[in-house]
């Protein structure tokens, strides 16, 4: 796979729903001290995977056509690690949120380049706030309440299009055994966020 610097910077990538290089930088001269190197996908196959939970999943060589796999302050990119980590470590299932979606495509790459055993996918819907981004302890989102706790973990799984408790499940962790042993993933495919 062939690899190329790029000196695309972040405001350079703004705005981009699949940010590749923008500048042609396969064709220029880069300084490599300035500059992130990107694996050129272009050489692979499409291919593509079924989410457990949001269906078919692609990785479109002429859409995704380059990614970051050294950042510019020479650090390996997150994409890299996450492939190298998960093949590493034997992970044969990734349970993560919606938000790490658009990451998928460009490990599905870099699995099948480094010729790597793919793990199966499920990605969660998230939990956002009213401005749509997603409910997180860094943005100061409120703590549940112990009092609420029942009424907020039934919400929950109503958001999930879970199957509802019955009443005489009334604590958490009544409502926790009985959602476990109910979990369906299916029922929330094609569900991204709830708010």
């Amino acid at each position: 796979m062939p690899l190329f610097f790029c000196d695309c910077t972040r405001r350079d990538l703004l705005g981009e729903d699949d940010p590749c290089c923008v500048r042609d930088c396969r064709r220029r001269h880069c300084d490599p001290q300035n500059s992130a190197l990107r694996a050129d996908l272009t050489v692979l196959a499409a291919c593509a995977i079924t989410d457990r939970s949001l269906g078919k999943l692609a990785f479109e060589p002429q859409i995704q056509r380059d990614v970051v796999v050294r950042r510019r302050d020479g650090l390996y990119s997150y994409q890299l690690a996450c492939v190298i980590d998960d093949a590493d470590q034997g992970i044969t299932d990734v349970v993560r949120g919606a938000d790490l979606l658009p990451s998928t495509r460009w490990q599905l790459a870099l699995q099948q380049a480094l010729e790597l055993e793919r793990p199966s996918y499920l990605h969660l819907p998230l939990v956002v706030e009213a401005d749509g981004r997603k409910l997180a302890k860094s943005r100061h989102a409120a703590a549940i309440e112990p009092q609420f706790a029942v009424q907020q973990l039934r919400q929950a799984l109503g958001w999930l299009k879970q199957e509802t408790p019955p009443a005489e499940c009334n604590s958490t962790a009544a409502i926790l055994d009985w959602a476990l042993s109910r979990w369906d993933p299916a029922r929330f495919a094609g569900v991204e966020t709830v708010s």
